[in-house]
């Protein structure tokens, strides 16, 4: 009967630190995002829509979704989308020593197999080209008949 509370004892402390890498780092990355221009703007990930936010700002991902792509977004601005990446956690290789493959199965889940490659972002931007206005040039009546008013594209 001892026996069988060591070896429950064992199996919990096991299962418990198994998940090692997700126990340590947890499921989400903070990527910072840094940029030059002072107008809020709506970030965009897999999962949340952060709205009217100011640069810089610390978006919460999940690790799983490091592959997907973030836009950025504003009203006078252009911004590029881009990929965090993601690189293999160095807890994992806790999973290989202590967890084996329930460890590694229960990172792979929840994702924290998995780390941000680039923690921080910096955007560049260029200001939104507008679409192009018609103005009316008002010619004289004398100069030129009605039906030759010209606009400007």
């Amino acid at each position: 009967m001892k026996n069988l509370g060591y070896l429950a004892v064992i199996t919990a402390s096991v299962l418990m630190v198994s998940s090692c890498a997700t126990i340590i780092t947890g499921t989400q990355a903070s990527i910072n995002i840094n940029g030059q221009q002072e107008e809020p703007v709506t970030i965009k990930t897999h999962k949340a829509t952060y709205e009217n936010v100011s640069l810089p700002f610390v978006a919460k991902v999940n690790k799983r979704h490091l592959n997907d792509k973030i836009t950025v977004t504003s009203p006078n601005y252009v911004y590029r989308d881009f990929i965090p990446g993601r690189k293999t956690n160095g807890w994992v290789f806790g999973n290989i020593v202590i967890g084996g493959l329930i460890g590694l199965g229960i990172d792979a889940i929840t994702g924290g197999l998995y780390d941000a490659q680039n923690k921080t972002i910096e955007l560049n931007c260029s200001p939104k080209l507008d679409a192009p206005k018609t103005i009316e040039v008002p010619i004289s009546p004398i100069a030129a008949p009605v039906d030759t008013i010209k606009t400007i594209h």
